[in-house]
């Protein structure tokens, strides 16, 4: 019980520390230059770009999507991995950006310690396809 009250403490003093030190950055407004938005996937798809006219009027700065195809995503990826940690380049990532290490022999980038989670955008189903003619039930009759 001491131990659990001792990292209670800690991280509340942790907290306090974080707070002071960032008292001086609240006066800067963000952002103070564009802030760009990488897409490692081609043209087309609308969520990013949504994206970016939102931040655009809620903020009063400037987001622009730029978008680097190719290699399942790993070469926008790479690029962001790259880029300052200073919060003006964002990375608008699916699944495929932690499936693409496991799955190749090296990608440009950290995948599970090279970057930090913003928030989620968007969800979208996924569903398991099989030719009909296959033997067996559907997952739906066979998990009743």
């Amino acid at each position: 019980m001491k131990t659990i009250l001792s990292f209670f403490a800690l991280g509340l003093l942790s907290l306090l520390a974080a707070s002071l030190t960032t008292e001086g950055y609240a006066a800067e407004s963000y952002p103070t230059r564009p802030v760009k938005i990488i897409q490692p996937y081609p043209a087309g798809g609308p969520v990013a770009r949504v994206l970016a006219q939102k931040l655009s009027e809620q903020t009063g700065g400037q987001f622009y999507v730029e978008n680097l195809p190719g290699a399942g995503g790993t070469i926008g990826a790479g690029v962001a991995s790259k880029a300052p940690a200073d919060g003006y380049t964002i990375l608008m990532i699916n699944q495929d950006f932690v499936v693409q290490p496991i799955i190749k022999s090296k990608v440009p980038y950290d995948a599970f310690g090279g970057f930090a989670p913003v928030g989620l955008v968007a969800t979208a189903p996924k569903n398991e396809d099989a030719a009909a003619r296959l033997p067996g039930e559907p997952f739906s009759r066979s998990r009743r």
